[in-house]
């Protein structure tokens, strides 16, 4: 298990350093320092986040569309929340990874073979523009930074473990999108599509940790059936 202090030092690495790539930029200036006052409050970092990953959503050259926020984004951000609380994990660095872990992709689709590096980056420039302390933004790097396959427990932190499981577990309660996106924007055609995903998601299912498929057992099964077409999810 990678401890807290080993993360820190790795953080010097490429996962964490403040890159953006041609085409990342969000055009909206530097962020708000995470201390500013606001009538006499400290705003949320994860509010500030959400609003921020949601508008990027909403940008007309978003590829994976508005609807990828409530479709993905929340969802993953649902489901790590959950699986924060069975393993001990910081539940606001798991939620600033969930909502940051596509945010190269919503920016520029073409980043999407190497999203998980450059969205780390990208998440990693974010959080310090608004003062956050960079030891924690560098654990949420390394969080999106691994989180396209579910780990297994005691094989990385904890956080890693809750963004890597929620995204897989986002695809099983959430399938429409995923076909969607398989057909329409992979351009795999309906039937091409609905292959690849029930593939992934079986792959994916039998990687999960166990909390992970206590929460959404019953939906794997209906989620399988319907991409197998023996019923309909509707």
């Amino acid at each position: 298990m990678i401890g807290r202090d080993s993360q820190e030092d790795s953080c010097r690495g490429a996962a964490c350093r403040p890159r953006v790539e041609p085409g990342m930029r969000s055009r909206r200036g530097k962020g708000k320092p995470y201390a500013y006052l606001l009538g006499g409050k400290k705003p949320m970092v994860t509010t500030d986040i959400r609003e921020f990953a949601y508008g990027a959503c909403q940008r007309r050259e978003n590829v994976l569309t508005a609807s990828f926020f409530d479709w993905h984004l929340a969802v993953v951000a649902e489901y790590a929340g959950r699986l924060a609380a069975h393993l001990s994990a910081d539940a606001e660095i798991v939620q600033l990874a969930a909502y940051l872990h596509d945010i190269s992709a919503v920016f520029d689709f073409t980043t999407m073979p190497n999203h998980r590096k450059l969205s780390a980056q990208f998440a990693t420039r974010e959080l310090l523009e608004r003062g956050y302390p960079r030891d924690r933004a560098c654990i949420v790097a390394r969080a999106i930074a691994s989180h396209s396959d579910p780990l297994p427990i005691g094989s990385a932190s904890p956080e890693e473990i809750c963004i890597s499981n929620a995204d897989a577990v986002a695809r099983i309660v959430r399938p429409a999108y995923w076909l969607y996106f398989a057909s329409e924007i992979r351009k795999y055609g309906f039937e091409d599509g609905r292959r690849w995903l029930r593939s992934l998601i079986e792959r994916q299912w039998s990687a999960l940790i166990e909390p992970a498929k206590q929460l959404v057992g019953e939906r794997y099964s209906g989620t399988m059936n319907f991409l197998a077409g023996r019923y309909s999810l509707l």
